[in-house]
């Protein structure tokens, strides 16, 4: 190789290793950009922020979000604790004002409300989406008024902590336990945040706050209702209507409620993990029809292992009138499948 061509490879070789070294350092500049861009959720909290409402009921503090407007109103969505038997409801807007709310709807079951107001100060809807491809670990953010009006429009961000949480609590009007399965989230809410949005890092909506755990030893459980599930049924809400669940008539206990067995004259022999047992059978009901009897355990419904009376609640009003559901029972020792089509009280 003369020296002419050893130039030449010089050279060559020369521009590669620097081609590379830039390329190297704009590939690395660029990552540190996308990590700075995540950083912030401005650009989500943008989406969302003139959608989110504070809502007063009768001094009763709330939060909500405009899901849709049409010519003339925008729609709210909000937890039905936050405005239970109140006359008077007062929707508080980003830009500071104030409109006199109308219930449309409320289901305290699902803990969701409906409200309508004038069009003029919804400047924003928010973008719903489904909590079913979030995954934990996920950044998200919360958009409310905790402790009222001083601190309207705050926003929290955290994770999700967890999915499909099972959570059980009690309510006034209600002579039995709530169970829904929700979204954990560890962003912080208050008093006040209730019914607002838990929204992803695209400023989409994928949950609706609904309640936290509070204890001194706890820090950091708070839980929201997947926005798929209220969306099931603000249509039926918007509209006034009563959401209607299934009947079976049948009085059930759990497994290990020994009291409620003894009251009604049941003796089981065996030791169950789960299940709940049917205590008494309406004369003429579905579950007379399906030939369910006392002292009948329920093991299973739709392939679920039903753990107590609660999740078995939960199970049974994820259903609509008119579906089929299968059962799993137990009967003196034998197991038993058995299917009824669903019917309203």
């Amino acid at each position: 190789m003369n020296k002419n061509s050893k130039k030449e490879m010089y050279l060559i070789i020369s521009s590669f290793l620097m081609g590379i070294i830039v390329m190297f350092l704009w590939m690395n500049q660029k990552q540190e950009t996308i990590i700075m861009d995540q950083s912030s959720l401005s650009p989500a909290i943008e989406k969302i922020e003139k959608a989110v409402v504070e809502i007063n009921s009768d001094g009763t503090i709330g939060s909500g979000f405009i899901y849709k407007k049409d010519s003339k109103y925008g729609y709210i969505l909000t937890n039905e604790h936050v405005i239970k038997d109140k006359e008077d409801i007062t929707v508080y807007f980003n830009n500071k004002s104030e409109e006199n709310g109308t219930l449309l709807g409320s289901d305290s079951y699902s803990d969701i409300a409906v409200i309508r107001v004038p069009k003029k100060n919804c400047k924003q809807v928010a973008n719903i989406t489904t909590s079913e491809t979030s995954k934990v670990g996920d950044r998200i953010f919360v958009v409310g008024s905790p402790l009222g009006h001083s601190f309207q429009g705050t926003v929290t961000a955290g994770i999700i902590s967890g999915k499909d949480r099972f959570v059980s609590f009690s309510k006034e009007d209600m002579d039995f336990e709530i169970g829904i399965k929700e979204i954990q989230i560890d962003a912080p809410i208050n008093q006040g945040n209730s019914g607002g949005p838990v929204v992803n890092a695209k400023g989409e909506v994928i949950g609706i706050c609904s309640l936290k755990i509070t204890d001194l030893e706890i820090e950091g459980m708070g839980f929201a209702i997947p926005i798929e599930e209220a969306m099931r049924l603000v249509e039926r809400l918007e509209e006034g209507k009563e959401i209607v669940r299934p009947h079976l008539g049948i009085g059930m206990a759990n497994i290990d409620d020994t009291a409620s067995l003894v009251n009604n004259n049941i003796d089981i022999m065996k030791e169950y993990k789960q299940g709940i047992i049917i205590t008494k059978v309406e004369e003429n009901s579905q579950a007379d029809h399906a030939h369910l009897q006392k002292g009948d355990i329920i093991l299973k419904v739709d392939e679920e292992d039903i753990q107590n009376t609660t999740h078995f609640r939960y199970e049974l009003y994820k259903h609509e009138i008119g579906d089929t559901i299968h059962f799993v029972i137990e009967r003196n020792g034998s197991k038993k499948s058995i299917s009824l089509k669903l019917e309203e009280k």
